[in-house]
């Protein structure tokens, strides 16, 4: 699981730095600390941004499920999650989503995994339900979706 986690996160850095040429900086933390994965500065307006990246299996129903531990989570406006669904090949879904930290409350129920705590999220990707519609968008443009969410 941390394996594809890390490489959705690899993978997300790599759409943004070519999506923003050289205008973006984006940086992996390595600690476990919060739920920052990916820290973006943007190098002409010197604003700053995070994501957190959750990799998602589409199960056979067509059904994607991410969790977000209570424990590392904070809600900010410059920290948005973003759920890259992938299918059983290793391919990424057609839709990626982009969810302000903000939204995650209330789009989530509350869970427990061994007495950790978190938010669980659980959707059918297709047809994708009218509460995340708002933060869906074509996994080949994520990148640019990004950089225009959080530095918008």
């Amino acid at each position: 699981a941390r394996a594809f986690g890390r490489s959705a996160e690899l993978w997300l850095a790599g759409e943004i730095m070519r999506a923003a040429l050289q205008q973006v900086a984006v940086v992996q933390d390595r600690l476990r600390v919060d739920s920052v994965d990916l820290l973006l500065h943007d190098l002409r307006s010197y604003r700053l941004g995070g994501l957190s990246v959750h990799a998602s299996t589409v199960y056979e129903r067509g059904i994607v499920q991410f969790r977000i531990r209570h424990a590392t989570f904070f809600t900010d406006p410059r920290l948005h999650v973003a759920v890259i669904p992938s299918l059983g090949d290793g391919s990424h879904a057609r839709q990626a989503f982009l969810i302000p930290s903000t939204a995650i409350p209330e789009l989530t129920t509350a869970s427990s995994d061994r007495g950790d705590g978190g938010y669980q999220g659980s959707f059918r990707l297709d047809p994708i339900p009218d509460r995340f519609k708002p933060f869906a968008c074509e996994t080949s443009e994520l990148g640019q979706h990004v950089l225009d969410r959080v530095f918008a």
